[in-house]
């Protein structure tokens, strides 16, 4: 479909940055900060992107990083983001860089992301002469509690120079190496946070009935939502109602006087997930607190793009990079909120070696060396993507 060529090979371009992103991704794993608290990662970020000479480097968003790379050849302006906090689990494994932080660890593949981005930002660097048009780099702090794309969005990512498109590549552990899984239109669930505080009579356990008891409300309230999700789901799975924390007192023989639940609401289908809401919402009686978060909506490709994106992967990727179908499994993601400004894909690098590998928990570590695929799939669609997204006048 294209007869635009760069004049290097991006594969071994990419083997020549491999070292670094090992080093940066390695560095990033040893000293993980929480969301809204990266802040060395954002000195780092802000430090690397620098040294390599990245223009109108700012820092966004509280601990966010965002800067510019111009090509010498004309085309559109891309944003490409990567997430940059870390998770509150304690790391199980002892490798040489487990992190340093008792209680917070890199579990779900930021930092594999950062260091993907980094490492595409010093290969465009080298060859800017066939870049064609910008790359707006956007280092996301806060993405674990709520997201902040909101608040790039206001403070103006998307402006100056004016984004044509966005592609989001994130690593996924339930991938094999070398795949990168499409969804070719919903590709991401949409995301709904609450807490539920419950408020009863509190006092010792033998002058408290359990009518009063705010833990027995919050058992009453957990067994019927999950009745109500098995009859949503009885045909087939659509949606996930998932319970993170039910936290409540501290003695054995004194009922509290409040309880608080707080879960998550993930579903593929707009309607759907406003039934659910509502049905939670329902269940909360005089003595219920609601409080909800909307963090995202449902994500889905834009199609044009999409469809350019796995042909480039099957045309330029030889036989290291193959596309696959995305298996929906509710992951949810806040760049769904910029599809509501400009076309936007999101696809997924595989970084398992034998089995699926499940994120956010203690014993989450992988091969820093499998970067590469994620890499070179991420660059041979900036340096492709020009080409097809012309053609295709439907994005």
């Amino acid at each position: 479909m294209t007869t635009f060529m760069p004049d290097f090979t991006i594969r071994e371009a990419v083997r020549k940055v491999l070292p670094y992103m090992m080093e940066m991704r390695e560095y990033f794993h040893a000293r993980p900060e929480l969301s809204g608290n990266e802040f060395d990662t954002c000195r780092t970020i802000f430090r690397e992107l620098s040294l390599m000479g990245v223009t109108d480097i700012k820092i966004i968003a509280g601990t966010g990083v965002t800067g510019i790379i111009r090509g010498n050849l004309p085309g559109p302006t891309v944003l490409l983001p990567a997430k940059i906090d870390a998770l509150p689990v304690n790391e199980a494994d002892a490798c040489p860089y487990a992190s340093l932080f008792p209680g917070i660890m890199h579990a779900s593949g930021h930092d594999g992301d950062t260091a993907t981005l980094l490492g595409l930002a010093k290969l465009l660097l080298r060859h800017k002469d066939c870049l064609r048009g910008t790359i707006r780099l956007v280092f996301e702090p806060e993405s674990e509690k709520y997201g902040s794309v909101t608040k790039l969005i206001d403070n103006g990512i998307l402006a100056q120079p004016r984004c044509d498109y966005a592609v989001n590549l994130k690593l996924d552990s339930t991938l094999g190496k070398g795949r990168i899984g499409f969804g070719s239109n919903v590709c991401l669930a949409s995301r709904d946070d609450f807490t539920i505080t419950f408020v009863g009579k509190g006092g010792h356990c033998t002058q408290v009935s359990a009518t009063d008891s705010v833990l027995q409300k919050g058992v009453i309230f957990l067994n019927t939502v999950n009745a109500y999700m098995e009859q949503v789901n009885k045909e087939r799975p659509v949606a996930l109602v998932s319970f993170g924390q039910f936290q409540c007192g501290n003695l054995s023989t004194t009922i509290p006087e409040t309880a608080e639940i707080k879960g998550t609401v993930r579903t593929y289908d707009d309607d759907l997930r406003q039934r659910i809401l509502a049905r939670l919402r329902d269940l909360c009686d005089e003595d219920c607190r609601w409080q909800h978060c909307f963090v995202s909506p449902v994500g889905r490709n834009n199609e044009a793009l999409c469809a350019a994106g796995e042909e480039i992967l099957r045309a330029y990727g030889g036989d290291r990079i193959t596309p696959v179908p995305l298996v929906p499994d509710f992951r949810a993601d806040d760049f769904s909120r910029f599809a509501e400004f400009l076309p936007t894909l999101s696809c997924f690098a595989g970084i398992a070696e034998n089995i699926p590998l499940p994120s956010h928990y203690s014993g989450f570590l992988w091969d820093s060396s499998l970067l590469k695929y994620a890499c070179e799939a991420l660059a041979l669609l900036v340096y492709y993507l020009p080409s097809y997204v012309k053609q295709e006048k439907t994005i």
